[in-house]
């Protein structure tokens, strides 16, 4: 599980996470001093800050149990830095989940996820096995065949960035097939170009380039398309 500390969330704060997907609580501090002591659904006396998590925790049934110990919970779990990695984390566990729970995809990996912050629901994911590929609806939770045909690095991923959707997971094959595409039909050919300009964003923030991608690929050579990112002016980005 992973969890981020905040100060105190307010009813709207917990109400806009929880209908993310997110589970909010409240940490209590100690009767006898600052440390945190531990971890309830709602707190009102001796209240430290609060704590979102990605899965539920579970807290006893009812009075005086119904808590978490602080400093168990996180020696088990993972702390992150952002709401963010939160809601990213928690939509890869569902995509994952849908899988799963599907006999006849349980054996597919997912080569990437497009997160949709505002709505995590309408979130997509792409999966393979061997040359077969499938899309999975986290809002709807179906899965549909893609023929390879009609699978276009353009049009099924710049494209859908451009639109707003955010890499929230993404594989080194599948960074080899965005890198190899841009340079068979050339930069110019590309259609979504904000779109590749924001993949190539995630690629710098991330260290995605071209020495890790041939060593995860086992490829003796990968042209660079770094090479076509414009870096965001300040002025541009707070327009």
């Amino acid at each position: 599980m992973k969890y981020l500390e905040m100060s105190y969330l307010d009813t709207k704060d917990r109400k806009e996470l929880e209908e993310k997907g997110l589970y909010c609580y409240d940490l209590r501090h100690s009767d006898f001093g600052g440390e945190i002591a531990c971890i309830e659904k709602d707190v009102l006396v001796n209240r430290a800050g609060s704590m979102v998590t990605d899965e539920e925790i579970q807290l006893g049934n009812k009075y005086p149990d119904d808590y978490k110990d602080y400093e168990e919970f996180i020696k088990e779990n993972e702390n992150v830095n952002s709401i963010e990695e939160l809601l990213y984390s928690k939509i890869e566990k569902e995509m994952n989940e849908i899988l799963k729970n599907n006999e006849e995809y349980s054996k597919y990996e997912i080569m990437y996820i497009l997160a949709d912050k505002k709505n995590p629901k309408q979130s997509i994911a792409l999966a393979s096995n061997y040359d077969e590929m499938i899309e999975i609806d986290m809002k709807t939770q179906e899965i549909s065949t893609i023929m390879d045909w009609a699978y276009n690095i353009d049009d099924d991923i710049l494209e859908k960035l451009q639109n707003g959707k955010e890499i929230s997971y993404m594989n080194m094959g599948t960074h080899y097939g965005i890198w190899n595409t841009v340079n068979d039909v050339g930069i110019e050919e590309i259609e979504n170009k904000k779109g590749l300009q924001k993949y190539l964003q995630y690629c710098k923030k991330n260290n995605i380039n071209k020495d890790l991608i041939e060593k995860e690929n086992q490829l003796n050579e990968v042209e660079d398309i770094m090479q076509y990112y414009k870096e965001e002016r300040k002025n541009e980005r707070d327009r």
